[in-house]
């Protein structure tokens, strides 16, 4: 995958949903693919890919945090691999 953009914005681009953080790849053939985490900012920051940039994007796991209601959820974990490592074995 190639990496496009990252950014905060409504959940799924939804106005009535609350901000999150995104990464926007282009997949093989094209097409673009944003997939969202909270995590994603730490994960993009360590890998600081330039924007064209080939990039294999893994949810490594989940956590346990608390909620904004005061309920448990879970948050995913993630790691960016850039350049080399980032092609598909």
């Amino acid at each position: 995958m190639r990496f496009i953009e990252h950014g905060h914005a409504p959940f799924k681009n939804d106005p009535t949903k609350p901000k999150s953080y995104y990464v926007t790849v282009e997949k093989p053939g094209g097409q673009p693919h944003t997939i969202w985490g909270v995590d994603l900012e730490r994960a993009i920051g360590e890998a600081n890919p330039a924007p064209g940039a080939l990039v294999r994007i893994e949810r490594t796991g989940a956590t346990k945090v608390p909620g904004r209601n005061g309920e448990t959820v879970e948050k995913n974990t993630w790691s960016v691999l850039t350049g080399e490592r980032a092609e598909v074995t």
